[in-house]
């Protein structure tokens, strides 16, 4: 497929050039392949949609990489168990001498 794409590639290259200088508002598919390659041969496989090696084309919600929940607490981010004034300290040394 490689060398035939070069092959393709190099047989339309004044093509591909022109249309690059002068008509890009066109498309290049049509251009090289429906105008040219596949003139007055079966054109469906121009039509078809592609899909990647293993997918099917579909949407699936599972295969959505999920994110994970950090236990950790963000900067400034604390519970209130994490949060001790310092006269509450000192009164809690208190009882614990007591």
């Amino acid at each position: 497929m490689h060398r035939a794409c070069f092959k393709l590639a190099e047989e339309y290259e004044d093509l591909v050039e022109d249309w690059y200088f002068n008509d890009q508002d066109s498309d290049l598919m049509d251009l090289v392949c429906r105008k040219n390659y596949l003139k007055g041969i079966d054109q469906k496989c121009l039509d078809e949609i592609y899909f990647p090696k293993g997918d099917n084309g579909k949407k699936d919600e599972s295969s959505k990489p999920k994110k994970k929940k950090s236990k950790k607490n963000k900067k400034g981010d604390r519970e209130e168990t994490d949060i001790v004034p310092p006269a509450a300290e000192a009164a809690q040394e208190k009882k614990d001498e007591l």
